[in-house]
């Protein structure tokens, strides 16, 4: 499936009542659910923590990209542990865009919705952080590799990538979007050639098989725009 196919499931999913389970498995009981609220908050804090520790110029009113943003799983509680950032929510479908303003607590007030599937050349500029989860491993090596680099060109010299790309021994490539693609520490090393460093990559043994994931499956890879 290509990635304009792959971007048109996402919106025809998004347009589901049940679109929650298509996000994440802790989706299933539905956005208001525990577990879909704890899971989000997390990766936000697992994030953050990432970002402190790369971080060499931090500020608080930074600028926050997250790509595949949905609505906002992630998203909202970043805004929360970051109150003087600008955050932007950046996905490929307008429904999700939609569902994100919807579901914004009364207290975050710093999200902003961006209508860009990564491709297109809309993406923002010069932001100081971005952060992406369970949204790299939908797509293809090439479109990965390629849409991971524009996401690294988004940042600023110096701005720090946290992003979920599963990495494995031996990597798989899905034929739906649907599944998951996996790589290997030299896809992730070769698609920032270039363009940014390495600064903590996170291998599991072996190849992924469905139901049955590594301990570093969920585990963010964070690079340094140079």
């Amino acid at each position: 499936m290509d990635r304009y196919a792959r971007v048109l499931a996402w919106e025809r999913a998004a347009q589901h009542a049940d679109y929650a389970a298509a996000i994440h498995p802790s989706g299933a009981a539905g956005i208001e659910g525990p577990a879909w609220t704890a899971s989000g908050f997390a990766h936000a804090q697992e994030w953050t923590q990432g970002l402190h520790r790369w971080s060499t110029d931090l500020t608080l009113d930074l600028t926050i990209l997250d790509f595949g943003c949905g609505a906002g799983r992630v998203t909202h509680p970043l805004a929360t542990l970051w109150p003087a950032a600008r955050i932007l929510g950046v996905d490929a479908s307008p429904t999700m865009l939609a569902r994100l303003d919807a579901a914004k607590p009364p207290t975050v007030g710093n999200v902003t919705g961006w209508l860009s599937d990564g491709f297109d050349g809309r993406l923002p500029d010069r932001v100081d952080a971005v952060h992406s989860m369970i949204t790299l491993l939908h797509y293809s090596w090439a479109d990965g590799a390629d849409l991971l680099r524009r996401l690294l060109a988004a940042l600023r010299p110096g701005g720090i990538a946290g992003v979920n790309v599963p990495i494995y021994d031996t990597p798989t490539q899905s034929a739906d979007w649907t599944g998951v693609t996996t790589w290997c520490p030299a896809q992730l090393a070769e698609a920032a050639d270039g363009l940014a460093v390495v600064l903590e990559a996170h291998c599991s043994p072996g190849q992924f098989r469905l139901g049955v994931v590594g301990p570093h499956h969920g585990a963010y890879q964070w690079l340094r725009r140079m």
